[in-house]
């Protein structure tokens, strides 16, 4: 409830808000869990005004309904069903249209775990499972996450360049390398490319990507399977230039850069693709995305 507004008891937009103040504090998602609702949220509606919905007949409790009982409240033909795509819920209205009900079903489920997938949060949790006497809502839950069950001999190969995208070492751009760029000796041109068979899709200069001015770090895709833009994603607030850019949904997170900000850091983003399927399953990467011991 907002005001005179009836808002989705699990709402994804609200999720973005609750993950920013975390993000902003360095919380590592991994840590976070999403919760999931086994149940309906419903009021009575008249007008502009809304009391807590009618109990169910097995619940007994006013504005909750179990998963069981919003099923046979679904399955009746006479209710009228909306899909809010941007809460990600279903909302339904019946009993001649007093009663207003928003709940998750196999469809929004899936939007909800592909959510967590993309934000790398560490994992799902439900209430209440004894609200689901019938276990359909466990089977819509295990149902849209099949889309993340990978065998291990899917995954890329972490070790092979050309199976995915890798963020290089630090390059000197200038003649002293001190052995940190590849192949790189002391009064010799740090000045390095791609590996063969890869393209440079990012590239990151100074305290952003290494610590130290005139260096910079090459992101190499395979030529096959790259991604089709990488970008910085820039937001920023109040006069302080507090930079908060995040990635979307449909973008990966490969790195982050706090240039021209006095805090916070905007993250570097790139569309989906097939080379980018490690970062996309949220394996351990420091925070240049090497990876390490997936």
């Amino acid at each position: 409830m907002s005001g005179t507004s009836l808002l989705a008891h699990s709402n994804l937009t609200e999720f973005e808000d609750a993950l920013t103040p975390l993000r902003e504090q360095s919380v590592d998602p991994a840590k976070v869990t999403l919760g999931l609702a086994f149940y309906g949220r419903s009021f009575t509606t008249s007008g502009s005004t809304y009391t807590l919905g009618l109990p169910g007949a097995c619940d007994d409790a006013p504005g909750y309904l179990s998963y069981d009982q919003v099923l046979s409240i679904v399955e009746d033909d006479s209710v009228a069903e909306y899909y809010d795509q941007d809460a990600a819920v279903k909302i339904v209205t019946y009993n001649d249209g007093n009663q207003w009900m928003t709940y998750d079903d196999k469809e929004t489920f899936a939007v909800k775990v592909e959510w967590a997938s993309s934000h790398c949060i560490g994992g799902l949790n439900v209430w209440g499972i004894d609200l689901d006497g019938q276990g359909k809502a466990i089977e819509a839950l295990s149902g849209s996450t099949q889309q993340l069950q990978r065998s291990a001999a899917d995954r890329p190969n972490p070790k092979n360049p050309l199976s995915e995208c890798q963020w290089t070492d630090c390059i000197d751009s200038v003649k002293t390398c001190s052995g940190r760029g590849r192949g790189g000796t002391g009064g010799q041109s740090c000045q390095e490319q791609c590996p063969a068979g890869t393209t440079e899709s990012w590239r990151s200069y100074g305290n952003n990507a290494c610590g130290a001015s005139g260096q910079y770090r090459l992101f190499c895709c395979p030529n096959l399977g790259r991604p089709d833009i990488c970008h910085v994603r820039k937001e920023s607030q109040g006069f302080q230039a507090h930079c908060m850019g995040r990635c979307s949904g449909s973008e990966v997170k490969i790195g982050t850069d706090t240039s021209n900000c006095l805090s916070g850091w905007n993250e570097i983003c790139c569309s989906r693709s097939d080379a980018l399927t490690s970062m996309q399953q949220c394996c351990m990467y420091d925070r240049w995305l090497l990876l390490r011991n997936c």
